[in-house]
């Protein structure tokens, strides 16, 4: 729980999370959790229809219900100590689906591998909490419940919690690998990973572009059982997109920004193999 201040009043209010079952998130329609329930779909297969290839392909669906979530800062009416406030709750019903691909083609001393993932995941339901929507609200004074009745009467509805799940994170993911064998002592690796443009989550909803990353590895076998490793995560030492929305809190990066905004890391590993 924190104290705030109340923008149109200048007065210090609190607001924060309680538990679901507290007596005040039960009078606002809070309950105890329940697990959340999920039904997983696949189907794949894997082939080598040319030599020295293997191809995989698997295809999914994940349909999770009572979702747990943390909801919106919910108004508090009628209470001395708290304005707003927010809870966990299962209000919602989602759905995942996607495709993996991974090829590996063995050229003898080199070995080159590919893997695809696109995915989608889609608010299918979401429940009413003590009548109020749980990821969204309508902006202006008038205090109306859906979309629909908040637009008619000129004001904005805002749904970020459910635009955030729905794409805070990449749709694509592209990783393209290149193992090569130098002598028997010796060997190198280089590797692309690609992620997809997202939303930042700030309520800018700012565009944080597709980025790609560069990893590099040299191992050397020292004996038959020891090796020592030099590798170099991110090695062009790229940042994501910049966005406003945190700048004044320190931050010029999205906060779910895939690649993270720590920039390149080169590491010495040494491995012994028992």
């Amino acid at each position: 729980v924190v104290t705030s201040f109340d923008g149109p009043t200048g007065t210090q209010v609190q607001e924060g999370t309680l538990k679901p079952t507290d007596p005040l998130s039960v009078s606002m329609g809070g309950a105890a959790l329940v697990p959340e329930d999920a039904t997983n779909t696949s189907f794949g297969f894997t082939t080598s229809f040319l030599p020295n290839l293997n191809l995989t392909v698997d295809m999914y669906n994940i349909d999770v219900t009572n979702k747990i979530i943390k909801s919106r800062s919910l108004p508090v009416d009628d209470n001395p100590e708290f304005s707003k406030l927010a809870f966990y709750t299962n209000s919602l019903d989602t759905k995942t689906s996607g495709i993996d691909i991974v090829a590996v083609y063995d050229m003898g001393k080199t070995d080159i591998g590919l893997a695809i993932n696109t995915n989608n995941t889609e608010i299918v339901n979401s429940r009413l909490v003590g009548g109020l929507d749980p990821l969204a609200y309508c902006t202006g004074d008038n205090d109306y419940n859906n979309q629909t009745a908040c637009e008619s009467g000129g004001e904005t509805w805002k749904d970020d919690t459910k635009h955030n799940i729905e794409n805070n994170l990449p749709k694509i993911r592209l990783t393209a690998t290149v193992n090569h064998e130098i002598n028997q002592n010796l060997s190198a690796m280089a590797r692309v990973n690609y992620y997809g443009g997202t939303i930042d989550e700030q309520g800018g909803r700012e565009e944080v572009d597709a980025i790609q990353l560069i990893d590099l590895e040299l191992n050397y076998r020292l004996s038959g059982n020891m090796s020592v490793v030099f590798g170099v995560n991110n090695a062009l030492n790229t940042f994501p997109t910049h966005t406003t929305g945190r700048v004044s809190q320190g931050m010029p990066y999205p906060r779910r920004t895939p690649i993270g905004y720590h920039g390149g890391m080169t590491y010495l590993r040494l491995m012994y193999n028992f």
